[in-house]
């Protein structure tokens, strides 16, 4: 172990040096703080985040954020909830953070916590400040992150409409993982009455109405993109590669989507992972017992359908929201193209 208490693997890590103004350059920084990270020497991958980040590198700030949100998710286990709000988000909001001089001394205040209790509320608060810089910058990942520390309380207690305001924000940035998280959302069901009508008025979140931006989709954010509480597993990262493909490559979307089965889909891989102990879905932030639950009997579901039902009431005249109408014509859109592709390879 060297003198300085870093690992070896750390000290192997390329060293870097360019011009941070140029983009190829904090591509490569950003790499090499993976590497750090891969290595276990957070301080120093922190150390290369950090400046590109005040210096407005969206994706930097969102690795970041990322990584104070597992340090606190590593300190508090399954307890994620909170309690407490965090001044930051009484004061502010993650959508009227200070900028420049101001933001920076926030995040100086929170980088030296004094003890182990203030080191998880630091952790936290730094994850909604890098987040919040990034979604300010309009990366739609770290708007999809947001949601998600709203909606398993990470920021004081579960608030699903502040999660549903910014998985909105990142699905209209074009996140494909906030549309899976709106989907899933919507499935579960709302108790906040307005918005579960809203819900059932409209059609669902799906398939995708557009391609996202290209960062957003590369690897190293997807994997720290999260649904369900989670990062995106690396089956649900090729799903998504598939979906995308529609828009960029039509012709390679049509053969993968009508080429016979070769893995399960999202839902059913999920059921399968958890049935055959295939490589493990971790279902810890919505339920920790999730994953060991059968599937409902269809008296069961039934139940569960009239208690949503009773407990929401009388949703005559709700509006679905506007987007919903894109979504139901993507839809057809897709239906249509499938018909097409069937009655030209029919037609030879």
């Amino acid at each position: 172990m060297p003198s300085d208490g870093r690992s070896i693997r750390a000290l192997l890590v390329p060293k870097v040096e360019c011009d941070a103004a140029e983009d190829l350059c904090r591509k490569r920084l950003r790499a090499q703080a993976q590497l750090y990270f891969g290595a276990d020497d957070s301080g120093s991958a922190v150390n290369v985040l950090r400046p590109l980040a005040l210096a407005g590198d969206a994706v930097a700030a969102f690795q970041l954020g990322w990584h104070h949100e597992e340090v606190y998710r590593a300190g508090v286990g399954r307890r994620l909830e909170a309690g407490s709000t965090l001044p930051e988000v009484r004061v502010h909001g993650p959508d009227a953070l200070p900028e420049g001089e101001a933001f920076e001394a926030l995040i100086e205040a929170r980088s030296a916590p004094a003890d182990a209790k203030e080191a998880l509320d630091a952790a936290r608060a730094l994850a909604l400040l890098w987040y919040a810089q990034a979604a300010r910058k309009g990366f739609a990942p770290a708007a999809n992150n947001l949601g998600s520390m709203y909606q398993f309380g990470l920021l004081g207690r579960r608030d699903e409409v502040a999660a549903r305001r910014w998985y909105l924000v990142a699905y209209d940035a074009g996140s494909p993982v906030a549309a899976y998280n709106l989907e899933r959302l919507r499935i579960m069901g709302y108790q906040d009455r307005a918005i579960e009508c809203t819900e059932r008025a409209g059609g669902g979140w799906l398939p995708l109405v557009r391609a996202p931006n290209r960062d957003d989709m590369f690897d190293d954010v997807l994997m720290h993109t999260r649904f369900r509480g989670r990062g995106v597993s690396r089956a649900m990262r090729d799903l998504l590669a598939t979906q995308v493909s529609r828009f960029v490559s039509p012709q390679a979307w049509a053969d993968e989507i009508t080429a016979p089965p070769r893995t399960p889909g999202l839902w059913t891989g999920l059921v399968d992972e958890v049935k055959y102990g295939e490589p493990k879905w971790d279902f810890d932030d919505e339920d920790p017992a999730a994953g060991q639950k059968p599937l409902p009997t269809f008296e069961e579901a039934r139940a569960a359908s009239v208690a949503r039902d009773l407990r929401t009431g009388d949703c005559s005249g709700a509006r679905p929201d506007p987007r919903s109408r894109r979504v139901q014509a993507m839809q057809v859109e897709m239906e249509e193209q499938l018909q097409e592709i069937a009655a030209k390879r029919s037609a030879h």
